[in-house]
């Protein structure tokens, strides 16, 4: 099969599913995947144990709990990056519908757990800041249309 390439002349062909910007694509969602997943891990973990939060002094000249500072910061910790790596606008939704659907999940739960209480303030604490999180990818994706860059998924041909 002289006509036929190498495997290894193969997988260094631009042309080919295996090019380097694809490899560095996969790797970089890996490292996204696990990222993501531990700080959910972390917040279900602390959000369920059983102890009493000492956070109850209040912040933002009395509007809100610490409380709810962490929750606000943990979500929008969560959210910051999710519009940068989906690509389709309803892989984006169901994203921040399911990091919303844990938030809520995780307040029921406290319905259960000895000193936790279900608190409407941190539901709202965890919609704001999913919602302030999400602000600089959205606007980046916004930026791209209005500059006519394209859809995401050429922002890697592009050098993006």
């Amino acid at each position: 099969m002289a006509g036929q390439p190498r495997s290894s002349q193969r997988r260094n062909d631009p042309g080919t599913a295996d090019s380097g910007e694809q490899h560095a694509d996969r790797r970089a969602w890996r490292l996204f995947t696990v990222v993501w997943l531990s700080g959910i891990a972390l917040y279900a973990v602390l959000s369920l144990l059983p102890i009493r939060i000492p956070f109850q002094q209040s912040v933002l000249w009395g509007a809100a709990s610490m409380d709810e500072a962490l929750h606000f910061a943990a979500f929008a910790i969560l959210a910051v990056n999710l519009a940068f790596v989906f690509h389709s606008r309803i892989d984006l939704f169901l994203a921040y519908l399911l990091l919303l659907l844990l938030g809520t999940a995780t307040e029921l739960s406290h319905l259960l757990i000895p000193n936790r209480m279900f608190s409407f303030r941190d539901l709202g604490a965890n919609l704001l800041g999913c919602m302030a999180g999400s602000l600089p990818g959205l606007s980046w994706r916004f930026a791209r249309r209005i500059r006519g860059k394209g859809p995401l998924r050429d922002r890697a041909r592009q050098g993006y």
